[in-house]
């Protein structure tokens, strides 16, 4: 028999309704997030930006799906990040296609122009119905993951001892604090090696936001934050956050002064990594890259990281 489809509605996102709203994207991600995940974005989002957000319910109020549409004050003129989430349960009954057509709406009287979207690669009809409306494929992200209890350092173990042979110094955040210039010399740097990532093309926020997540404690643990040096000069950064609730880490970015690439720092920083998380009850780490960065992606190979259902970047741009 089939099932009926429901009648929905749409209203503003509330607080109680984050334990849903967790429940549907970990159906969708592969890694999970949790209802004080999302509480934390809230907190986090710059009180510049525009934002907009719904959920889809039926005649009990029931949460069946969600949608969102922020614009930083970062991003160029006329762009706006998208989000469409539908439980797996009700896919295919038209809630995506209202929860779209709402956030159309938004943006539209918000003057925007170029719009951004993400889908996953695990929904199969997810990329068709962007690609329908008029949405075009510009970045692929393959996230992987590397069960700790399966790593076996031994094949790598001469790599940091040969890179710190070469004159590169390691250390640890932990070792040079959490200060406010730390925090500000870490933020230039990952400014300067994500805007050189290949296909990198996005908006990055600026300090004064990205500051909250250096000072989340209970997820930015400082002796997880890996740093490569030169003399003085700071060459390589890879950084780890801590999920406890759900058990792993996810890596929030590793990158490597181009003046320095070729010399295997990205490959210690990762095994050094490695090791911090170990100190932690997580059973794996997570990680993401673009389909056109060659070479971490052959890092995570080496090292042992499983590929998991990618993640598709769209964008449009809306006819005025």
């Amino acid at each position: 028999m089939a099932r009926a489809i429901p009648q929905v509605s749409l209203r503003p996102v509330e607080a109680t309704d984050f334990p849903r709203l967790a429940e549907i994207h970990n159906m969708l991600y592969p890694d999970p997030i949790t209802a004080g995940d999302l509480q934390r974005n809230k907190e986090r989002r710059s009180s510049e930006a525009i934002f907009h957000e719904m959920v889809a319910v039926d005649t009990q109020q029931h949460v069946l799906g969600r949608n969102r549409a922020y614009r930083g004050p970062e991003f160029p003129a006329g762009r706006f990040f998208l989000h469409v989430e539908v439980d797996r349960a009700f896919h295919g009954q038209g809630i995506g296609t209202l929860l779209y057509q709402d956030l159309l709406n938004f943006v539209r009287k918000h003057q925007g122009s170029d719009l951004d979207i993400s889908v996953p690669e695990s929904v199969p009809f997810a990329l068709p119905f962007a690609q329908h409306r008029d949405f075009t494929i510009r970045r692929h992200f393959f996230p992987s993951r590397l069960l700790l209890t399966a790593f076996d350092e031994t094949p790598f173990a001469h790599i940091i001892k040969e890179v710190e042979t070469s004159g590169i110094r390691f250390f640890s955040q932990a070792e040079v604090g959490n200060a406010p210039e730390i925090q500000r010399k870490l933020y230039e740097m990952i400014v300067v090696m994500a805007e050189d990532q290949p296909g990198f093309d996005e908006s990055i926020p600026p300090f004064e936001q990205l500051q909250k997540q250096f000072q989340d404690a209970e997820h930015y643990r400082l002796d997880t934050q890996m740093i490569a040096a030169d003399g003085e000069r700071w060459v390589g950064s890879a950084h780890l956050l801590y999920h406890p609730e759900k058990r792993y880490m996810t890596h929030w970015g590793t990158g490597i002064d181009r003046a320095y690439r070729g010399r295997h720092i990205a490959f210690a920083l990762k095994l050094l990594g490695i090791r911090a998380a170990r100190r932690y009850d997580v059973e794996y780490l997570s990680t993401a890259n673009d389909s056109e960065n060659a070479p971490m992606l052959a890092i995570n190979s080496k090292l042992g990281y499983q590929p998991q259902p990618g993640v598709y970047m769209l964008r449009c741009h809306l006819e005025t």
